[in-house]
């Protein structure tokens, strides 16, 4: 009788034991979700706007030979517009109240889904919410005295972060320009926030580069109204997310891997924007 008491009392333990873990485990993940601006991997939440290579709320514009590999979304009243040998390598996702321009010998090589202002409108909510999160992050201490990005003449700038780390940088301003270049060092759990109050530009073969960090990983957020710029061969890994702004693309060759979200996009030359499908 003894024995078998002892065997209930042990396996009731093991039970409350168990059950405990199980609730410490939710708890932690409950955590790590309720986090608004990063996914319990690391990875910048985007949410809804997940789906999209390209999000804007007002025009999408691509002409000469630009690309998009992934898919477009046109949310607001926004317009779909390709001209030339522009592509885009997935499917759009297209509002109610704009027309969609396909002309010369541009191509859509996906689907048109029409009318989807719901979707699209929860798509653009998030990537709305996660720029306001993300602005208020707390700066990362290392860091706080690296108010401003302006480099030029092959010089460069390396940030690094830890597992599990996420690195916010508070900017006013990011330039790049004459072959400079600006790395991003971590791990696959490693996440980066860089916010811009003013001013976002690349040019000249300037460059944003990831080492041991995937792109999903991190955030470019412009906080400014004006036009953000990338010209003349420039390159950068990251989300690109400035809601307030016209983000341009004007390069040969050049490229975004990753996502730009932004309140309207022009696509020039030979720009290209690309999302992994794999987190490299």
């Amino acid at each position: 009788m003894k024995k078998h008491l002892n065997h209930i009392i042990v396996k009731h333990a093991a039970k409350l034991f168990t059950s405990a873990l199980v609730a410490a485990a939710v708890m932690a993940v409950a955590d790590l979700k309720a986090d608004p601006d990063r996914n319990p991997d690391g990875s910048i939440n985007t949410g809804n706007a997940s789906i999209f290579t390209v999000l804007t709320h007002g025009d999408f514009t691509a002409t000469g030979s630009s690309s998009v590999t992934g898919n477009v979304g046109v949310s607001g009243s926004g317009n779909f517009n390709m001209q030339n040998s522009a592509t885009v390598k997935g499917d759009l996702y297209m509002n109610s109240g704009g027309t969609i321009t396909i002309a010369n010998s541009a191509t859509l090589k996906g689907h048109r889904n029409l009318h989807q202002d719901l979707l699209l409108t929860n798509a653009w909510t998030d990537a709305l919410n996660l720029s306001n999160a993300a602005a208020a992050e707390l700066v990362t201490p290392a860091y706080s005295s690296l108010t401003n990005v302006d480099l030029s003449n092959n010089s460069n700038i390396t940030i690094t972060g830890s597992a599990n780390q996420k690195v916010v940088l508070s900017l006013q301003n990011f330039r790049l320009s004459g072959a400079s270049s600006f790395t991003l060092q971590g791990t696959a759990t490693t996440t980066f926030i860089i916010n811009v109050a003013n001013n976002f530009s690349l040019s000249n073969s300037a460059a944003i580069n990831l080492v041991g960090v995937p792109t999903a990983n991190v955030l470019f957020n412009v906080l400014g109204s004006g036009t953000v710029q990338l010209s003349g061969s420039s390159k950068m890994s990251g989300t690109l997310l400035a809601v307030n702004s016209v983000v341009v693309l004007n390069t040969n060759s050049g490229s975004v891997t990753g996502r730009v979200i932004a309140k309207s996009v022009i696509l020039q030359n030979s720009s290209k924007v690309v999302t992994p499908v794999t987190n490299p």
